[in-house]
């Protein structure tokens, strides 16, 4: 481990191995057969950030004899020019004696459409030298013949007690001492169900060699005080609790899968859904993200019967 990824305490206590994850039964017993045969297929892990997928990419290709490409498709590796170079140069050689070639591809979604059709030929080609790992958050972004090529595997969310659990392992090794079960319990639900977040957030508290609540990043709103002011009406203040929030994809996914259940009649659910849908379909491409998801939460407000006032 490099001293970089032993200073980032999501990289440093990563799990090294399946028993270390929450996997359901039959997602366990295919990874455990991959690793006893030590082959795999091309494989597509779709899910929400934190989940795991990474990490079991990484837990897959550590455990069977490989050579791995690693490109992370958010970036500079999205385009066709990637597929047709870098990819394909990997694909296409021989592989190391004993060992299969895996090309991992994260955050695959943000592959352009040409990429991905070039990426499924590729895919094809090659299928008997080289696998390929792909993993997204969205997999509707996902071409139907590159996920034909793929057997699929969703990566359920983490469950909240087993994040307090794991807060708790990663304090005790690193001897922080003195944090409640109740301060825990307020981190994970402000950046649930982000794990690498919840951990990063941690470590930002704990810089100073005891837990510091007040050093808890900004770049998150609080998923529960926006509930609060959602059921009063209160626009002002949801602005002021989204203060530095950057990334809003985590609140719509809130607002759908807890605040949406536990809020109003079936018919006001439905309202509910139709308004977050519609928001988060121009979250990516508005100008200005905070504005929009305003709008979404006086038309929540508005499916629920609650009036918006502007008043603190």
């Amino acid at each position: 481990m490099s001293k970089l990824s032993n200073y980032i305490w999501f990289e440093k206590h990563r799990p090294q191995d399946l028993k270390d994850l929450s996997l359901s039964k039959e997602h366990r017993s295919a990874f455990k057969q991959f690793v006893k045969d030590k082959q795999i297929p091309h494989l597509l892990f779709e899910g929400s950030k934190g989940s795991g997928k990474t990490t079991v990419a990484q837990i897959l290709t550590n455990s069977i004899p490989s050579t791995v490409l690693s490109l992370n498709a958010s970036g500079e590796d999205r385009g066709i020019a990637t597929v047709k170079g870098k990819i394909k140069l990997f694909a296409s050689s021989q592989p190391k004696k004993g060992h299969i070639k895996v090309v991992f591809l994260d955050e695959a979604d943000a592959i352009t459409p040409d990429a991905q059709n070039a990426l499924k030929n590729t895919m094809e080609t090659y299928s008997s030298k080289c696998r390929f790992i792909l993993t997204c958050n969205n997999i509707d972004k996902i071409n139907g013949p590159v996920q034909s090529r793929c057997i699929k595997y969703s990566f359920d969310r983490f469950p909240k007690r087993k994040v307090i659990s794991l807060c708790e392992e990663i304090l005790e090794k690193e001897n922080i001492e003195n944090v409640s079960r109740e301060e825990l319990t307020e981190l994970v639900n402000r950046f649930y169900p982000d794990i690498r977040s919840v951990i990063n957030n941690l470590q930002s508290a704990c810089m100073s060699g005891s837990f510091n609540a007040k050093a808890i990043g900004s770049l998150n709103a609080d998923p529960e005080a926006i509930k609060e002011s959602l059921l009063a009406g209160n626009v002002l203040n949801i602005r002021e609790q989204l203060a530095g929030t950057t990334d809003f994809t985590f609140i719509y996914k809130y607002l759908f899968d807890e605040f949406l259940l536990d809020t109003g009649t079936d018919e006001q659910k439905a309202d509910i859904a139709l308004a977050v849908a519609e928001a988060l379909t121009y979250d990516s491409t508005v100008p200005d993200r905070e504005i929009n998801f305003i709008a979404c939460c006086l038309n929540v407000m508005y499916a629920i019967d609650v009036k918006p006032n502007f008043f603190k």
